[in-house]
């Protein structure tokens, strides 16, 4: 009963002083995993769940499926255009790259794995958490081509990263002769076909039953958010119920929802508002039930996998894929270090150690506990420093500072997107 006298405390002043705290260096998810480790048994022994009770799993698998979903219904507001080819390449060129250094240095640094689990760590780590990182996606200084690029990286590559890391999972069973390879086969069309049929079919009818509700009828307005926070968990159960992947639907559907609601309907606040308090909430069990175990298990490789992994593979990565963009070096830069590893990954290795028995999973687990607590520490004191040096930059180079073109021909990139006009 301590540790939730504690974390609802913690919640509450946090929520009062939450505007404060994201122009600070301590972000919400490092508050919050820095009080779970105090609170962990190793330390102050008040944080006494276990770690494989049905609580944690839900609380783990709502926050995937709540993030996933809202994340994919964002894209609905996003601009198209030139400013697309930045997300795009983070996502179609940074992001395989990520995956394939990854694997490489798994296999060079970490002897335990074999090729299939040093792949499926790659993909556990490939998605980033612009939550770790919120003042630099929240900085109105920096311009918004810039931040949406990162928000949008963000919404698509967990949702991308699920099926590598399932199938790779998968992959590696097979070869460790725990799962044949018809079943392997089998799995994959389950996962990822029916997954995606489901999440199609569930964002399609509740985007159509959404907007054919009147716009001045009451139910729309106040429970119009409640209905949008109830298709994430209609997407996941059908999958599910159907051997599908569930998170594979969750995004499916919200990527779909996007396409068909009419633009204007502010039905996501509400499930904003639950998944930063799930985000929370997880990353104050990580930090009382995960991180003490993966700090207790530290040694030198996982130490150079973790900084190898932040400080070169993401960067070079992100500078390789803007080749030929014309973006200036500080801004590629910028998108190359703002891409911290976060909650997708935790909630991936626990559901990956859960479903697969796979040699070397400790390992794995301990590497991704440490890499989500360095990049929390790392991208959380950096990003309001970074985010003001970097617009500093910015607003002294400018109107030639995002690219090495006239600004005539990318003068769209400058502009402030539709949805922060009027707004402070």
């Amino acid at each position: 009963m301590t540790a939730l006298a504690v974390t609802a405390a913690l919640v509450f002043v946090y929520s009062l002083l939450e505007p404060r705290v994201r122009q600070s260096p301590l972000s919400g998810p490092l508050l919050f995993l820095l009080a779970g480790l105090a609170m962990s048994p190793e330390a102050l022994g008040w944080f006494t769940l276990e770690l494989d009770g049905d609580v944690i799993d839900i609380l783990l698998k709502a926050t995937l499926v709540i993030l996933l979903f809202t994340e994919g219904s964002k894209l609905r507001a996003r601009r198209v255009g030139l400013e697309a080819r930045f997300p795009a390449r983070l996502l179609v060129a940074a992001m395989p790259l990520v995956m394939a250094g990854g694997l490489g240095l798994g296999l060079w640094l970490l002897g335990g794995l074999g090729f299939w689990e040093a792949a499926t760590l790659s993909a556990i780590l490939a998605p980033t958490d612009a939550a770790l990182s919120l003042p630099v996606v929240t900085n109105k200084r920096v311009p918004g081509v810039i931040r949406r690029s990162l928000e949008v990286e963000a919404g698509l590559n967990d949702g991308l990263s699920v099926p590598f890391a399932f199938g790779f999972a998968a992959a590696a069973a097979v070869a460790q002769k725990s799962m044949e390879r018809s079943t392997f086969l089998e799995f994959l069309f389950d996962q990822i076909v029916l997954g995606s049929v489901v999440g199609i079919a569930v964002g399609w009818v509740g985007a159509k039953l959404i907007n054919a509700i009147p716009d001045d009828e009451e139910a729309l307005s106040r429970w119009g958010e409640i209905a949008f926070l109830a298709l994430a968990g209609v997407s996941f159960a059908s999958a599910e119920a159907i051997d599908g992947n569930g998170f594979i639907a969750a995004w499916v559907a919200g990527l779909t929802f996007a396409r068909i609601i009419t633009p204007g309907l502010p039905l996501d606040r509400f499930a904003d508002r639950v998944g930063a308090l799930l985000t929370l909430a997880s990353f104050l069990v990580f930090g009382a039930l995960l991180l003490p175990s993966g700090l207790e298990s530290l040694d030198m490789a996982t130490v150079a996998f973790v900084l190898v992994t932040l400080f070169v593979i993401r960067p070079v990565a992100v500078a390789l894929s803007m080749i030929g963009t014309g973006l200036r070096a500080p801004s590629v830069a910028f998108l190359g270090w703002f891409g911290p590893r976060g909650l997708a990954s935790v909630i991936l290795i626990s559901l990956v150690a859960k479903e697969y028995e796979l040699l070397g999973i400790e390992e794995m687990g301990d590497v991704v506990i440490v890499t989500i607590a360095a990049s929390a520490v790392l991208h959380g004191l950096t990003a309001a420093v970074g985010s003001n040096a970097y617009a500093s930059w910015y607003e002294r180079s400018r109107p030639e500072a995002l690219t090495r073109y006239e600004p005539s021909s990318q003068g769209d990139l400058h502009e402030a997107n539709p949805e922060e006009q009027g707004s402070t």
